[in-house]
């Protein structure tokens, strides 16, 4: 039963009313692949921490596994990540799934977040992982709200 854990707090009302829907997650060198389709998924806010949080379940219902690229020209600019062109993916919309406005701001956050690990060899994958429907933690909204995190979006538009 494999666990999400999430710090932004941008992410959790999304997560909450069902716009994110997708995360993407490193596949350590060595190590077989967490997630299976099917499988429960648990999402944390600030898994391992003493404002551990669960926000929600879920159940997997798709994964799309990405290789990294041989590290001779690594950066910011795309040669992180090369997904399977047969597979058809809307990167774009693959990244909106995930929060992100497009997959060029994407592929820079997991530059920011693994690009050390590709270079060094750390990683022999990511791995998007989609969930469907999600079920929220009764007390999640109570305790998250405590703790200062946002659970509903901000609206931006003047009232009235």
């Amino acid at each position: 039963m494999p666990a999400l854990s999430f710090s932004i707090p941008r992410l959790v009302p999304a997560i909450l009313d069902g716009s994110k829907v997708n995360t993407f997650r490193i596949v350590r060198a060595g190590k077989p692949c967490r997630f299976d389709v099917g499988d429960p998924l648990f999402l944390y806010w600030k898994q391992r921490t003493r404002d551990c949080t669960k926000i929600a379940e879920a159940r997997c219902v798709d994964l799309v596994p990405f290789l990294p690229k041989p590290p001779a020209r690594c950066s910011t600019d795309g040669f992180l990540i090369e997904p399977s062109r047969r597979l058809g993916i809307d990167l774009d919309a693959l990244a909106r799934d995930d929060g992100f406005e497009a997959w060029p701001a994407l592929r820079a956050e997991l530059w920011r977040m693994y690009g050390k690990l590709f270079v060094n060899g750390g990683v022999s994958a990511v791995v998007s992982v989609r969930w469907g429907a999600v079920q929220e933690d009764l007390f999640a909204r109570k305790r998250l709200t405590g703790l200062g995190v946002p659970t509903t979006a901000l609206c931006t538009e003047a009232a009235g």
